[in-house]
């Protein structure tokens, strides 16, 4: 027959069992916690850039708005230098005012 295993033993085998699962829980529920902060984050850095564009889209339909129903001539058959050319000047408006948003930060 094998020696009787003291009770003190066992209960102790027992708690370290328990302990070591609880600090197993507390690493993964941890390591989620990191994780999903880190993805909020990232989301919040794209969504700034979107709502850079967005206004930035505003403001230069903003400017643009006055110039929109002009006709290319005027009526003593002139061209009209205030007309929106056909010519996408959108692209260079984008650029500058992100340089700018990008300085004021």
């Amino acid at each position: 027959m094998s020696p009787p295993v003291s009770r003190f033993r066992s209960e102790s085998v027992q708690a370290l069992v328990f302990v070591a699962g609880v600090a197993a829980a507390l690493l993964v529920g941890s390591l989620f916690l990191v994780g999903f902060g880190q993805a909020l984050g990232g989301r919040s850095a794209h969504q700034r850039g979107a709502d850079l564009a967005a206004m930035s889209a505003a403001l230069s339909m903003r400017d643009d708005c006055p110039r929109l129903f002009e006709p290319p001539v005027l009526p003593n058959g002139l061209p009209n230098p205030r007309p929106l050319s056909t010519a996408p000047t959108w692209p260079a408006r984008v650029r500058r005012r992100c340089a700018v948003a990008r300085a004021t930060m």
